[in-house]
């Protein structure tokens, strides 16, 4: 009787513990957010993976990318969707957002260039390389072929579907000149800009800048995770900074200005 008695409360005891550790992977594993798209964005890298566009179709965008006239048009409603999944799939986007169109390839791939005109979308500039790696082998020779750092290919689903929401952001960039427009920084000649080696807000702001950065739509060279980034700090005014990024491969050798001076915006003071 004492057996099983024993083994009874042994039992109930196995059962609570099992509740209870589910109960807590329950709690540690909320639901993943989801936005509704027509399509996925991707680098010309990426695509050239997928089959969506050829070394021959990049070379054409890089060699026409000054005359309009050499791609199609872009219809209203495809259109309205890249806007669409742009705005779902970024951390950051206003609502003054061009899409300029280089073209359909390789059956339903549409290239696009696409800048947020209040916000930065400027850290593909820095890129300084004569040449575009489609992967280990194939290379797009050719000074213009930085323009391909900058161009989206985006393919169209077969039906509408869901994708993880993007990862909140702490602030937003903005380009100095585009601060200074938008009256969140002091005009050209009012601030004097001194580098600090110390991170301006402690490490806490740091983070915080350097998880905003890795939201962005860089076409890293490689991943991501692999990055040593660095911030290089120029002032604070009134909880802004202004800020210099580096990543170890979007610079130029030719231009000193370069990374650009960019002032990140928290959005909680």
């Amino acid at each position: 009787m004492k057996k099983l008695l024993m083994s009874i409360g042994l039992s109930t005891i196995i059962a609570l513990s099992t509740c209870v550790l589910g109960a807590c992977k329950k709690q540690e594993e909320p639901p993943v957010e989801t936005v509704t798209v027509y399509g996925e964005f991707y680098t010309v890298r990426e695509a050239y993976a997928k089959c969506y566009i050829s070394i021959d179709e990049a070379n054409y965008v890089v060699e026409n990318r000054w005359d309009n006239e050499k791609f199609t048009p872009l219809d209203e409603v495809r259109k309205m969707k890249i806007l669409h999944d742009y705005k779902k799939t970024h951390a950051v986007a206003s609502d003054d957002i061009e899409v300029k169109n280089y073209g359909r390839y390789s059956g339903d791939s549409v290239v696009v260039l696409i800048r947020d005109n209040i916000y930065s979308t400027s850290f593909n500039d820095m890129v300084a390389n004569s040449g575009y790696g489609l992967d280990a082998d194939n290379y797009v020779p050719g000074i213009g072929t930085y323009f391909l750092y900058h161009v989206r290919v985006w393919r169209e689903s077969k039906e509408i579907k869901e994708v993880p929401a993007p990862k909140k952001s702490y602030g937003a960039f903005y380009k100095l000149e585009k601060a200074c427009e938008f009256g969140l920084w002091p005009q050209d000649g009012e601030f004097e800009f001194k580098y600090s080696e110390e991170p301006l807000g402690g490490q806490g702001i740091n983070d915080k800048i350097v998880h905003d950065y890795l939201l962005q739509d860089i076409d890293f060279i490689n991943d991501r995770n692999d990055l040593h980034i660095s911030v290089d700090y120029y002032g604070e005014y009134n909880g802004k900074i202004a800020i210099k990024i580096h990543d170890g491969q979007h610079f130029n050798i030719y231009d000193q200005s370069m990374p650009y001076m960019h002032i990140w915006v928290p959005f909680e003071k």
